[in-house]
């Protein structure tokens, strides 16, 4: 089971980069330079930048050294951020859990809020068991020990809305196909409906359904995405486009896109309350 109170190694790894990178520039020098001065591979020093790998205590002395901050304040909490951003999550112990996953868990387990508009099936945290093992069968796996194992996972995950220090918000907007698209039995998706909408209830949890009759928007041409906000103004936010090869990461800029795509989308769905409703029926139907 997770720990409810930690929230990992992304946000320490990305301050981490984040003043590395800042270093760097001030001095006016490249990836190339620095990483030929240290004699490290120029791909290691970039994804140190990105806050995409641990930075080993070798890493972190020469860096200090190289910048020379090693008996600044800066570079004390560079170093405890090096040291933070060394742990592991919780879901490393299990060696089911894809590679693919462990950015988007990172940043999950870190976030204050999420938003996102979802398009295939019912969002990972909000799903039921029984929906959770059906879905994993027919798209990941058909080892049913490996099945429930990451259904395990999936359920752990759910740590992240009750923690007590900063529970996680989602902000969903729900396709109206994704209710539509039996995953399992009739009974396995009565359940995850009445489940959606009890979820609906929760002060921390804002579902909307973007109806048929909503029309075509530009956001549908890309499909679904998320955003995971942070607690603090210095963790910008992030966006994750997923793929089933590899999964998409926009930081910057080109955030703001994505954040005005979901504004846009909640203007065109049904209000959180509608959305309570339009579910309601629909489990009545089944």
């Amino acid at each position: 089971m997770p720990d409810s109170q930690g929230l990992g190694p992304a946000i320490p790894r990305r301050r981490l980069g984040a003043a590395l990178r800042e270093l760097r520039q001030e001095r006016k020098k490249n990836l190339g330079d620095v990483a030929k001065d240290l004699l490290i591979s120029t791909s290691k020093l970039s994804r140190l930048e990105k806050g995409l790998s641990p930075a080993r205590e070798r890493d972190i002395r020469d860096l200090l050294n190289y910048y020379d901050q090693s008996g600044t304040e800066l570079g004390q909490r560079m170093r405890r951020w090096a040291e933070e951003g060394r742990t592991e999550g919780w879901w490393h112990q299990n060696d089911a859990v894809p590679t693919i996953t462990d950015r988007y868990l990172q940043y999950e387990t870190a976030a204050i809020q999420i938003g996102a508009y979802v398009t295939h099936f019912v969002p990972s945290l909000l799903q039921t068991e029984s929906y959770a093992r059906a879905l994993i069968s027919a798209l990941d796996t058909e080892d049913s020990q490996q099945v429930e194992e990451l259904v395990k996972v999936r359920m752990s995950r759910k740590a992240v809305l009750t923690r007590e220090d900063y529970p996680l918000s989602l902000d969903f907007i729900i396709d109206e196909s994704t209710l539509h698209r039996v995953v399992g039995t009739s009974d396995v998706m009565r359940d995850q409906l009445e489940k959606l909408v009890e979820a609906s209830l929760s002060p921390t949890v804002t579902l909307r359904i973007l109806a048929f009759d909503a029309g075509p928007d530009p956001a549908l041409l890309e499909g679904s995405f998320t955003i995971f906000q942070f607690r603090r103004p210095i963790d910008p936010d992030v966006v994750n486009i997923e793929g089933r090869i590899t999964d998409r990461y926009i930081e910057g800029d080109q955030v703001e896109v994505y954040q005005k795509r979901l504004e846009g989308l909640k203007e065109k769905a049904l209000t959180p309350g509608q959305s309570r409703d339009f579910i309601t029926r629909l489990t009545e139907g089944l």
